[in-house]
C-alpha cells in the first residue's frame, strides 16, 4: 500500500480525524476504508461505455490502487453516438481504463431492445469466469431503462458470497445509501480526465461538469443528512467531494 507523505493526511484521513476529534458516534454510512477492500477482484457493471467514469470514476481510481477492477460493458451505447461510431466509443473507454488504472473492458455488445436467451447465457458465462469478490452495479430501480436492464441481468448472476454495491448515476440518484467514498482533489481530477476521454459524449452534454457538481453536492449534503444531524454546523465536513453507494449482502461477503 502506498505510503502517505509525512505531515499530510488524505481527504479520507482528514475527514475521519475530524469525526474522532469531535467524538461523533458514526455507524452509518460505512466507508470503503472501513470495509478494508484490498486484494479483491471487482466487477463493475457498466450499461454504457461512459457510465463508470461519470458515476463512480473517483472511487474506482482509489480502489484500483489495491484491487483488480474488471469493467463489463453491456451495451454499445449506439443511441448516444453523435458523429462517432461504435468502434470509436470502444477506443474512448479503453483510454478511460488506462487513466483509471483498471483492466481493459469486456464488451458484451448486447442489443438493448432485445435480450435473447443466448445473451443471458453469455452474461452468466462471463460472471462465472471472472469469479469476482465484489460487484459494483447500477440500481435495479435506476430510472434509465438501459441501466435497469443491465442491473437486472447482473443481479440474476450474483452469488451469495459476493458483496453487492449499488452506485448512483446522475440520471437516478440513490434515495437510500449506507456507504460513502470520500474523494480527494487528486482523485476528482482523475475522474474528470477519464470522463473527458469520452469526447463523443462530452459533445452531447457536459458530463464532466455534471459529475463534478454531483460529487460536490453529495459532499455538501451528506454530512448533515447522514453523519451529524439536521441543523448542525457541518461546514468542517462539507469541503469534501463524495460518491455514495448502497451496500448489500455484507454478511454473506464477510462469511
Amino acid at each position: 500500500m502506498p505510503k502517505e507523505k509525512k505531515g499530510k493526511r488524505s481527504s479520507s484521513k482528514k475527514f475521519n480525524y475530524f469525526i474522532k476529534s469531535q467524538k461523533i458516534d458514526i455507524s452509518l454510512p460505512r466507508s470503503f476504508k472501513e470495509l478494508v477492500i484490498e486484494g479483491r477482484k471487482i466487477i463493475v457493471v457498466c450499461p454504457h461505455p461512459d457510465d463508470l467514469s461519470i458515476s463512480l470514476g473517483a472511487t474506482i481510481s482509489i480502489l484500483s490502487k489495491w484491487n483488480e477492477i474488471q469493467p463489463i460493458i453491456f451495451f454499445t451505447g449506439d443511441g448516444g453516438l453523435g458523429s462517432k461510431s461504435v468502434e470509436e466509443r470502444k477506443k474512448e473507454v479503453i483510454k478511460e481504463s488506462k487513466i483509471l488504472g483498471i483492466s481493459q473492458p469486456i464488451f458484451l455488445n448486447l442489443n438493448k431492445n432485445e435480450i435473447k436467451d443466448k445473451d443471458k447465457k453469455e452474461v452468466k458465462k462471463i460472471f462465472e469466469k471472472e469469479k469476482a469478490d465484489i460487484v459494483l452495479l447500477p440500481s435495479e430501480k435506476d430510472s434509465h431503462p438501459t441501466h435497469k436492464k443491465a442491473a437486472n441481468l447482473a443481479i440474476k448472476n450474483l452469488e451469495k458470497s459476493q458483496l453487492q454495491i449499488f452506485y448512483e448515476t446522475p440520471w437516478s440518484l440513490l434515495r437510500e445509501f449506507n456507504l460513502i467514498s470520500i474523494i480527494s482533489k487528486k482523485d476528482l481530477k482523475i475522474k474528470l480526465k477519464a470522463i473527458k476521454s469520452h469526447k463523443s459524449q462530452i459533445e452531447r452534454a457536459p458530463y464532466d461538469k455534471i459529475a463534478k457538481a454531483l460529487s460536490k453536492f453529495r459532499g455538501g449534503t451528506v454530512p448533515e443528512q447522514k453523519i451529524l444531524s439536521y441543523g448542525k454546523n457541518t461546514k468542517p465536513l462539507s469541503n469534501y467531494a463524495m460518491e455514495v453507494f448502497r451496500l448489500e449482502n455484507l454478511k454473506g461477503y464477510e462469511n
